[in-house]
């Protein structure tokens, strides 16, 4: 009986532990999140605190996939991806990419169902997903991450807010040393489109 008592608690125990890591990482997230909403250069950031206390409600669904790849990925970045609706005033995000190494989640809320639904992949080195579809922004921000710690520091080099359609995104970067940082971005721009844009704009 005693023994039986024990593995109780241990399993109960070691649940407790996960539960408590998952809501420090949730925590984490949306503080680094906050952070970039306080720092960005863009006015649209300012709306987006209502989506982020929807947002860490829902998060835990898919803390479980992040918490896995972060034990077998010890050594590598992940990258977090959460779009929001950018006409659903207030609404928690609902389209979420996982990305680390070849592998590439994404999670599609189904509003028929109310959950998220699931679609795992492997990406190519040029980050091309199963679809054939070029994922430039994870590329770009794959190659600062590498090169240095101030990725985040200035959203404007990768996109503007003066833009009609698109949506509100923030990219989460959690570190092997389990460091959180995050970056809002209105609408982001590909490398080809600001090179145009700044190239019109030089010219007379």
């Amino acid at each position: 009986m005693r023994f039986i008592t024990t593995l109780i608690l241990i399993i109960f125990g070691l649940g407790g532990s996960q539960i408590s890591q998952a809501q420090k990482l949730n925590k984490q997230i949306d503080k680094s999140q906050k952070a970039a909403i306080s720092s960005s250069p863009f006015e649209a950031a300012k709306g987006m605190y209502t989506g982020l206390t929807q947002n860490r409600k829902i998060r835990p669904q898919y803390l479980t996939i992040i918490d896995s790849l972060r034990k077998e990925f010890t050594q590598d970045t992940i990258l977090l991806t959460e779009n929001y609706d950018f006409i659903c005033i207030g609404c928690p995000s609902d389209f979420i990419q996982i990305q680390v190494r070849e592998i590439y989640i994404t999670l599609r809320y189904n509003y028929d169902i109310r959950a998220f639904e699931r679609k795992n992949q492997k990406i190519t080195k040029l980050f091309f997903d199963e679809s054939r579809y070029h994922l430039s922004d994870i590329q770009e921000l794959r190659n600062e991450i590498s090169e240095n710690d101030n990725w985040n520091k200035n959203p404007e080099k990768y996109g503007t807010e003066n833009c009609l359609d698109g949506g509100h995104t923030f990219y989460t970067v959690l570190y092997p040393d389990k460091k959180v940082t995050s970056m809002y971005m209105r609408c982001w721009m590909n490398k080809e489109t600001r090179n145009q844009t700044s190239e019109g704009n030089n010219n007379p």
